[in-house]
């Protein structure tokens, strides 16, 4: 993984930098000896010579190892640098995944509220004894109400529940009264208002609601 990667460079140049570092530690330490021996003895003749070169040598090749050190460090920054970039872009795309799942999460859901707003429907029947040829009136013992219902569009496999909402009667020993949908299509379904036992209502309001699936 890129992560692994930069960590295991970063662990490397940070091992070498260490190594050099010591390195040029050992040969400034050698060469202030070397010169501390010349000062005590004095540089003269052959001897002299060899030491001189052997001081210029080190400081050679402590300047050179200063310059890879540099060098390391720079790469060493470099690293750290493109390991904060990328963490950077990786928590962008992190924000930009969540984002992008939110507004695709929202979208399903407003789909999802459109598609079962479309999928239910309901409203309400009423009826009373003001219209002609009334039938709960109570003169017979047992009767059958029924009225359509049409949906404002079709349900596919509909279930449909239906409640009395609102009730007028005046039967003294009690109102019988039921409510029930039969006939349901996927366009619509009948309310059956059904009375018993001579019960006498003089109105009422059925509330109504389907689901399609």
């Amino acid at each position: 993984m890129p992560e692994q990667d930069a960590a295991y460079q970063t662990k490397d140049v940070e091992g070498r930098l260490e190594r050099l570092q010591e390195r040029v530690q050992a040969l400034e330490t050698t060469r202030t000896v070397v010169i501390a021996i010349a000062a005590i003895f004095g540089i003269a003749g052959s001897w002299g010579l060899v030491v001189l070169q052997k001081v210029s040598g080190m400081q050679t090749q402590v300047e050179n190892l200063r310059a890879q050190v540099e060098q390391l460090q720079k790469g060493t920054q470099q690293i750290f640098d493109a390991e904060r970039r990328a963490a950077r872009l990786a928590e962008q795309d992190f924000e930009n995944s969540k984002n992008v799942q939110l507004v695709d999460f929202r979208s399903r859901a407003q789909q999802f509220l459109s598609e079962a707003r479309q999928n239910v429907l309901s409203g309400f029947v009423s009826k009373d004894n003001s219209q002609p040829g009334w039938p709960l009136d109570g003169r017979h013992p047992s009767v059958d109400l029924d009225l359509p219902v049409t949906f404002q569009h079709p349900l596919t496999n509909p279930e449909v529940a239906v409640a009395i909402q609102g009730l007028d009667a005046n039967t003294p020993a009690g109102v019988r009264i039921a409510a029930y949908a039969v006939n349901i299509t996927s366009a619509g379904f009948t309310v059956r208002v059904h009375t018993w036992a001579t019960s006498s209502v003089n109105g009422f309001t059925i509330s109504w609601i389907a689901h399609g699936k």
